[in-house]
């Protein structure tokens, strides 16, 4: 829902949609931004997942606590998109440039520790085990979010160099486009349906609405 919020406020607001999900920091939408990934991060660090399997080499909750850092760096290390007064601790710290590579540093952490959880921890399956349908098709389901993520990562790395490279009166053009946002939020929405599904909720909720249907008939 992170995202559609974000829209909603800063339509509702005024404010409009932003260029990334970050630059909401400095919105009428900015507590809500805050907020929401200390949520995000502090629910992250307390996952534990599952135990670790003979043949591997990293636990659920070490992703997890890097994915984390990488929500709570996000949420306190902001880009500048404005000048405000006070200015935020990590501005008082470092140099608006420092302040932003650390940013994206921990906005690429998260993303990659993302797409982790997808293609690697949630598809992963006892080797004594025989897989039932049902895990078949959510490994599948699983594949399919994180390789949007991966998709995600790579056009958001691939804007970013192209925006760098752009004369200065071109990127004046493209300051105001909200592209970044768009593909930050296609991510968080493939993660959210790979978590549902290895969750069991989307199936918790099919079964509820058809029972309704059952109800109503």
């Amino acid at each position: 829902m992170l995202p559609f919020t974000l829209v909603f406020i800063g339509l509702a607001s005024g404010d409009g949609i932003e260029p990334s999900i970050s630059d909401t920091y400095f919105t009428s939408a900015g507590d809500f931004f805050v907020g929401a990934l200390c949520a995000i991060g502090i629910f992250l660090w307390a996952y534990k997942g599952y135990e670790l399997l003979e043949h591997e080499k990293v636990a659920d909750w070490v992703i997890a606590r890097l994915a984390a850092i990488g929500a709570l760096g996000v949420a306190f290390v902001p880009t500048l998109g404005v000048i405000t007064d006070p200015l935020p601790l990590a501005h008082r710290l470092f140099t608006a440039e420092v302040a932003r590579v650390i940013h994206y540093g921990f906005a690429t952490m998260f993303f990659v520790c993302l797409a982790i959880f997808c293609l690697v921890l949630f598809p992963r399956t006892d080797a004594t085990e025989k897989m039932s349908e049902g895990k078949i098709y959510r490994n599948k389901i699983y594949r399919w979010c994180g390789g949007v993520l991966v998709i995600v990562i790579v056009l958001m790395g691939a804007y970013g160099w192209y925006f760098k490279n752009l004369a200065p009166e071109e990127q004046e053009l493209w300051k105001g486009s909200s592209w970044i946002f768009l593909l930050e939020s296609i991510g968080v929405i493939a993660f959210a349906i790979s978590w549902l599904t290895k969750g069991r909720s989307l199936r918790s909720l099919q079964n509820l609405a058809n029972r309704f249907r059952c109800s109503k008939a």
